[in-house]
């Protein structure tokens, strides 16, 4: 029963109409990050805050994208997870249900984070660049591999209904020029 509602909300996702982490969204994060074909080479307060912005927007999209689980199958996971047998928990954690409940998790805390990015944003340049460096669970393989195995990207592939092509590329443009222009170090640009 439970991979029945599983499927069933799948089935419904693939034919709703995308409401976004479409290709927009990852174009207009991309376009803060890149100039005349290269990574920025600074970033300003309002720079950073535009980022910020679209990728709020980028994972709150994201968010009210994947499907939830139902309170049975959350119990499951907590009974798998929760034995001695490792044969049951290997079970749950290759489950959709699983998956589901991880990338739902993901992305409530990457969206979340960036909502607290914008209130330190040129306010406090430490607070501002580990709240930048939180940011960066975002962008794990763990995301990608989990949109396979539950069917919403294709096996393999990082662009699907969910775009995750760019993750590596924002990873760095967030590890190098953005986060040595919050902390006034230009040789991490």
């Amino acid at each position: 029963m439970q991979r029945w509602c599983v499927l069933a909300s799948l089935f419904l996702v693939t034919l709703s109409p995308a409401k976004a982490s479409t290709e927009e969204l990852q174009a207009a994060v991309t376009k803060l990050t890149i100039e005349g074909g290269q990574f920025r080479k600074s970033y300003s307060v309002q720079d950073r805050q535009a980022l910020a912005g679209a990728l709020a927007r980028y994972w709150q999209s994201f968010q009210e994208r994947v499907p939830r689980i139902s309170p049975a199958e959350r119990a499951w996971i907590e009974g798998e997870t929760n034995s001695n047998s490792s044969e049951r928990l290997a079970k749950v954690l290759n489950s959709t249900e699983w998956n589901l409940s991880e990338l739902a998790e993901t992305a409530e805390n990457c969206a979340k984070a960036y909502k607290e990015l914008a209130t330190d944003i040129g306010a406090n340049s430490k607070r501002e660049a580990l709240r930048w460096v939180r940011t960066l669970r975002c962008y794990n393989e763990d995301v990608s591999e989990r949109l396979s195995v539950v069917g919403l990207n294709p096996r393999g592939q990082l662009d699907g209904p969910f775009k995750a092509q760019m993750f590596n590329f924002w990873r760095t443009a967030i590890t190098g020029p953005l986060l040595g222009s919050v902390l006034g170090e230009p040789e991490f640009r």
